[in-house]
């Protein structure tokens, strides 16, 4: 925010110098500073004061500005003549301020954007200081005036010591010169400029300090030292409710006349007696006031007479008499004045004083409900506001308070864990450094209490609806909002608060610049596909849902080689994209991880990208389970309590990982088993390009398709490339978020022509079978010519396309057409017969979605359908045969025709039976035998299971 001011020489000159600070902070700096060239510290000297018209200091040139100077000398010692008058005898000086008031003050100042210094007049018998604060716009000269008289009677009523106290003969200790618009303010003494504090908060909301006021003159409030502070006039909202009690005296025709400042004559509720008298039973409404001058919190009904007087009646029986409950009431009022410095709960009443909570514990003697002494409890604990899960579950409160460190902790507390004994609350708030003042056995109940009951304001603006708060258990998309561990990106409708599911966090930290990553990273990206490749296959992860063509929505890329060829300086230069790119708390994780721990992993990387690497870390058996569960996008049902208690973890990622052999060649050298869909759902990537420098050269490039024209070697393009991956992360991942979050609306029109050039440039042989991996290609693809054209690569326009179609083109090499789609055909055939659910028993009543097979599966047996949910099991299916002599697969006409992709059923059959893998016994009228006759009518296709699951093209 920029600060202007006017700078005088001295007091006597009226002229001065227009001056602007960019930031508060420099303001502070320009304050602090202002007396160094100064050959003397005399007080007239250099001073501060509003803008000015013309630069003359007048009244009538007062310009807007948006800060405010408030200055605390201290009360003046005031004298009561014989008659009883006080005065303040002339020439006295102000009494300053004691620690414990200065130390109280800076409290309430710290959560807002303000320094304190000093002043001239400061001495250590009597210290005085000067507050400046940051406003949250510029004010006029009336409205300026109104805020900051409304200001000095808050920071009175935050600490009641620097208010006026009659009962000591003390007048105020805030200055009147703290609201005089055209009034100058000495800047720091030389010797006190160390002495300066600056609180970097947020400026003081002029719309909660001039709501209702009037632009005329006010007196000080003249404050009780001894009793609450009264709330400050002019920027309280007055309290909005329908008053019950009022409502049932009328009903009962109880009210006998309006007195005025909310005090009303009535009958008395008893009946018992009735002398006539307007004077003997009275009822005050919430906000009125005694003639003493004290306020009433809560409405009371107070009856003079004897009958009443001598059954020590009070509001309480009153109420009883009215079919109202006090309590209830009470806490009605809390709800809708909603003040949480002064709040009723079930334990008793809660008050904030100095920025400790104190609780007085109500007690029942006699029959009567009293309140206890205050005790102090803990320091104040915020409620930011009721949170709940995107679906409307798991609600809690968001919380903050300051730890032992006086660091500010915000933490989510379940609504579940404050209804109970509160032990768990108690262990895990002190865990995290929040201090406890009593540790009776009643400690963690009242925390609870606190915490449950204690009203939710808006500080800066009282008249908003109590703040609701969305609880993000994974990182990446809500709304329009993209979610991080290091805050939320983009506009959202309400706060937002992180808690991710097992504690899993993806890495966003960030470092050197986006400038120093375009001339090292993506530099070195023109001259190698699988670099560029990779680093577009960031790009595109948090377009998965925004983008509707694409097909399988999580997937990823494994980049192998039997060479050191520079897959891992891949993966770490695609992990860098976002966040750090190492593996120590950064985002290349190990293939080692069980597969349970991945699932906490994706969630954390949702929308986002995931790296593995080296593949021989993992363990065979878990790798087709982990591959299967990542593409899914949807966590298991059993895990740890945290999970069973709320809906399953989903995710869409895409990944990178790397390895020396693909992912079904490491399958089946371990001796595990390969599932078709393995390599469709991670692509593997030769990235051993095998170019070399000159044709003699022992060695190739590498990942690299030429040396960069820098370079005399590719050592050295090798060598950037760790040095600008290590430097310079996060940084092009951060402004390609903000990038999609301010035009996520746009995203799938800027996309449909980049789309369109890549399907031109793309082989023309590639069949519809392919459709999953030609889209995650062309995904990868659209994101980095629209990060291009965003001006975040520093790459040329089609650059992107071409390296990615080259690598296509690699993947599908040496394959004629028809033996890819050949290949399509029975990688669809193998992946449905891995679902044996979907396959009903033969010689059963069982129906299901695929056909039937005349085998029990030895190991995957599901309940349900994982489409639909239908409920597949039945207890009446027995096996027609335990032990079978050929397993058999028996398709559906209408599931084998979708299964079969383009081709039609005849060519299907003679590619399956070409392969030995189709059962025949009935020709068609070509003379092709195509389907199996079942026992008991019915024709399928059929196909011989081992031998399809076992199925490799090289046979």
């Amino acid at each position: 925010m920029t600060i202007e001011f006017m700078l005088v020489k001295s007091a006597k000159n009226p002229l001065g110098t227009p001056q602007k600070a960019e930031t508060f902070e420099d303001f502070a700096r320009i304050v602090q500073n202002a007396r160094n060239a100064r050959k003397n510290d005399a007080k007239d000297g250099p001073a501060i004061c509003a803008p000015m018209k013309d630069n003359k200091r007048k009244d009538v040139n007062v310009l807007p500005r948006n800060w405010a100077a408030i200055d605390i000398d201290g009360g003046k010692q005031q004298k009561q003549d014989a008659a009883g008058k006080v005065y303040t005898p002339k020439g006295t000086d102000s009494l300053g301020i004691s620690p414990q008031v200065l130390e109280a003050l800076k409290e309430v100042l710290k959560p807002f954007s303000c320094f304190i210094y000093p002043t001239h007049s400061d001495t250590p018998t009597a210290r005085k200081y000067r507050v400046v604060m940051a406003l949250d716009k510029e004010l006029g000269p009336k409205d300026w005036e109104v805020c900051a008289r409304n200001v000095c009677l808050w920071l009175m009523e935050k600490v009641p010591e620097l208010a006026e106290q009659p009962d000591k003969l003390i007048t105020a200790a805030i200055a009147s010169a703290s609201y005089t618009p055209a009034q100058i303010m000495y800047t720091v003494p030389k010797e006190k400029a160390a002495s300066l504090e600056l609180f970097s908060g947020t400026p003081i909301s002029t719309a909660q300090f001039t709501k209702g006021s009037k632009t005329e003159k006010k007196a000080l409030a003249k404050i009780d030292s001894t009793a609450p502070a009264p709330e400050a006039e002019g920027f309280r909202p007055e309290l909005k409710h329908v008053d019950s009690i009022l409502e049932a005296l009328t009903k009962r025709g109880l009210i006998l006349r309006d007195m005025g400042g909310g005090k009303y004559a009535i009958k008395c509720p008893s009946g018992e007696h009735d002398d006539g008298s307007l004077t003997s039973t009275a009822y005050f409404a919430p906000g009125s006031k005694r003639d003493n001058g004290k306020r009433y919190r809560y409405g009371a009904i107070c009856c003079m007479h004897d009958t009443c007087k001598s059954k020590g009646r009070g509001t309480e029986a009153f109420l009883s008499m009215l079919g109202m409950e006090y309590a209830a009431y009470c806490r009605e009022i809390d709800q809708q004045e909603a003040n949480p410095d002064l709040f009723t709960a079930s334990s008793g009443e809660y008050s904030t004083v100095n920025g400790v909570v104190y609780l007085s514990v109500y007690k029942v003697l006699a029959g009567k409900v009293t309140k206890g002494p205050k005790e102090a409890l803990f320091p104040e604990i915020e409620i930011i506001g009721q949170a709940r899960d995107p679906d409307g579950q798991g609600w809690g409160r968001l919380i903050a308070f300051r730890n032992n460190d006086g660091r500010r902790l915000e933490v989510l507390i379940q609504d579940s864990d404050l209804t109970g004994k509160g032990d768990n609350v108690r262990e895990a708030l002190t865990s995290s450094g929040l201090p406890l003042y009593s540790t009776g056995r009643n400690i963690a109940r009242y925390l609870c209490d606190y915490i449950y009951n204690r009203p939710i304001v808006n500080r800066e603006n009282p008249d908003l609806m109590p703040q609701k708060v969305a609880i993000a258990r994974r990182g990446g998309w809500l709304g329009e909002a993209f979610i991080t561990p290091n805050g939320v990106i983009g506009d959202s409708e309400e706060r937002i608060y992180y808690e991710p599911a097992g504690n899993a966090k993806a890495n966003y930290d960030q470092a050197g610049s986006i400038e120093k990553w375009r001339d090292s990273v993506g530099y070195l990206a023109r001259y190698s596909s699988p670099l560029t490749l990779a680093i577009c296959t960031a790009l595109a992860a948090p377009l998965l849902s925004r983008i509707s063509w694409v097909e399988q929505k999580s997937g990823g890329f494994h980049f192998y080689s039997t060479s050191t060829v520079g897959k891992t300086s891949i993966a770490e230069a695609a992990a860098g994209v976002y966040g750090k790119p190492s593996p120590d708390g950064g985002r290349v994780i190990s293939w080692s991880g069980t597969a349970n721990a991945v699932e906490y992993v994706a969630a954390a990387h949702n929308d986002s990208l995931m790296c593995m690497d080296e593949l021989k870390t993992a363990k065979p058996y878990e790798v087709n389970d982990i591959i299967y569960r990542l593409a899914n996008g949807v966590s298991k049902s059993r895990l740890n309590k945290d999970i069973d208690l709320r809906a399953p973890l989903t995710w869409l990622i895409l990944w990178i990982s790397t390895g020396e052999l693909t992912v079904s060649r490491y399958l089946k050298k371990a001796g595990a088993d390969i599932h078709a869909g393995t390599d469709i759902r991670s692509i593997p990537i030769d990235v051993g390009m095998g170019v070399r420098a000159a044709p003699m050269d022992r060695d190739t490039l590498g990942i690299f398709e030429a040396i960069p024209p820098r370079f005399k070697n590719i050592s050295e393009a090798f060598s950037l490339l760790s040095v600008g991956t290590r430097e310079n992360y996060g940084k092009l991942g951060r402004k390609w978020l903000e990038y999609l979050t301010a035009n996520a609306d746009a995203l799938e029109t800027q996309a449909e022509p980049f789309a369109r050039a890549f399907e031109k440039k793309a082989p023309k042989e590639i069949g519809a079978q392919q459709s999953r991996e030609l889209n995650r290609f062309k995904l990868c693809a659209v994101a980095g010519e629209i990060a291009t054209e965003a001006g975040l690569t520093g790459w040329q326009e089609g650059q992107v396309t071409d390296a990615v179609i080259k690598l296509m083109e690699r993947y599908f090499a040496g394959l004629t057409t028809g033996t890819k789609e050949a290949r399509r055909l029975i990688e669809s055939l193998q992946e449905a017969a891995q679902t044996p659910y979907k396959f009903a028993l033969y010689g059963t009543s069982e129906r299901a979605e695929y056909g039937y097979r005349n085998f029990e599966p030895s190991s995957i047996t599901p309940s349900e359908d994982s489409d639909t949910g239908e409920d597949l099991t039945d207890p009446e299916i027995k096996p027609v045969r335990s032990t079978p002599k050929q397993k058999r697969l028996m398709f559906l006409p209408s599931a084998f025709l979708k299964l079969i992709g383009n081709f039609s059923p005849e060519a299907a059959c003679e590619e399956l039976i070409r392969r030995g893998l189709l059962i025949q016994n009935e020709k068609n009228k070509n003379g092709l035998k195509l389907k199996f006759k079942a026992k008991g009518g019915g024709r399928f296709y059929t196909v011989d299971y081992d031998k399809l699951m076992n199925y490799e093209e090289s046979d």
